[in-house]
């Protein structure tokens, strides 16, 4: 299970605190396609931040498994991100000048992982996106949908078991929205735990649970 308690994130403008969170409480088990809804700015991206250990809440806890995130070294939040967690943006973040095989070798490669290992895994999960024929192609020669799955495909190569998906959709026409949404419902299906930021309400129907935060507050559940 994964848990936020009593989360708060504040930053200094100028001589005022800014409250990015506010004391926030939530969890989301394995299994679990979560939706985080809400207007520009009420602190969606900052709670993706938390949960995958790039930014550090200002006090509350992160926990796993029943583990505190937050008390663990900066090495440790580090190996953390690593071993658990894959984010998908919205603009994709495919290094334009590599394939797409160099793309989602990359991680693997960042943890050490030996050639023969990392080419079954890359091979693997560019086939469970359908996306196997096109790993040669570059970002630039695939359309938006595929770059998504090339991106979903980098995010669970290294077998995360949390997906943080921030606004997945944003940049693709309806077909494709929902072509992405689905296999995102298929990886939850699978026993990950799936945390999407949306303004997409017909994504976030097809989820789990919606949570909606409103100037860094849940508001609704």
């Amino acid at each position: 299970m994964l848990t936020l308690d009593n989360v708060t994130k504040r930053y200094k403008s100028g001589r005022q605190e800014v409250y990015a969170l506010k004391n926030i409480s939530l969890s989301a088990e394995k299994g679990e396609f979560l939706a985080v809804i809400g207007k520009s700015g009420c602190g969606k991206s900052t709670l993706l931040h938390i949960i995958s250990g790039l930014a550090a809440p200002t006090s509350g806890s992160l926990l796993y498994e029943g583990e505190d995130i937050t008390a663990r070294t900066r090495e440790g939040i580090l190996r953390f991100r690593a071993e658990h967690v894959g984010i998908i943006l919205q603009n994709f973040s495919l290094l334009n000048d590599r394939t797409v095989y160099a793309n989602v070798e990359l991680p693997l490669k960042i943890r050490g992982t030996e050639k023969a290992r990392r080419e079954k895994l890359v091979r693997e999960y560019l086939g469970r996106m359908d996306m196997l024929e096109y790993a040669g192609r570059y970002p630039k020669q695939l359309s938006g949908g595929q770059q998504q799955r090339a991106a979903i495909a980098r995010a669970l190569v290294c077998d995360a078991d949390i997906l943080l998906a921030d606004e997945p959709t944003g940049s693709l026409d309806g077909e494709n929205a929902m072509q992405i949404i689905n296999i995102l419902r298929g990886i939850a299906d699978s026993g990950r735990t799936v945390v999407m930021v949306t303004h997409d309400m017909e994504a976030a129907a097809k989820c789990d649970r919606r949570i909606r935060l409103d100037r860094g507050e849940v508001v609704l559940k």
